[in-house]
């Protein structure tokens, strides 16, 4: 049994701090989920429930599971279709944000549009978005650390001060 993230990755239900299980009645309706599918959560569209799959699993009949043509990049697929201006179009698609009506149509999938450049083309997009990311991933980490280290820093500083390691007058007299 899996479910889709808000991330957009298909994760094991059973690794889930909050676990829905399955009513019995609805196991034969489950949908088979698998590696390189697109699979889509109508009513979590807009937080980002739509993803390509990396493993084979069930999936709940509420979701949709699409298979990808040669012609797409799954991962082409995933970046465009989690993009702002998609978000901003599934937002459009929703009559109101209660449970069930903020569930995107069959219809309305179906008929988005999707620009595909060649393969080759659409793999050079992901791969320079993953190299983007990277390097985004590599700042966070570092700014992180620096993080860390000025509150290491901060709390080091407020401990000499109260123990009296530092003269707090003449330390303010000096800035």
């Amino acid at each position: 049994m899996l479910s889709l993230t808000v991330k957009g990755y298909l994760t094991d239900r059973s690794t889930m701090s909050a676990q829905q299980n399955a009513a019995e009645t609805s196991i034969p309706r489950y949908l088979v989920a698998r590696p390189g599918d697109l699979v889509v959560n109508p009513m979590w569209l807009i937080g980002g429930a739509i993803g390509v799959s990396d493993k084979r699993g069930a999936v709940s009949p509420d979701y949709r599971v699409f298979e990808i043509s040669d012609r797409l990049d799954p991962w082409y697929l995933h970046a465009i279709l989690r993009s702002a201006p998609y978000f901003e179009q599934y937002k459009l698609y929703t009559r109101s944000n209660t449970t069930f009506d903020r569930r995107i149509k069959q219809n309305d999938l179906d008929n988005l549009p999707l620009p595909i450049p060649p393969v080759d083309e659409q793999r050079a997009i992901v791969e320079h978005i993953q190299q983007q990311t990277a390097q985004i991933d590599a700042l966070i980490a570092k700014a992180e650390e620096h993080i860390a280290l000025a509150k290491e820093r901060r709390s080091a500083l407020i401990t000499a001060a109260v123990t009296g390691q530092i003269n707090v007058r003449t330390a303010r007299r000096a800035s």
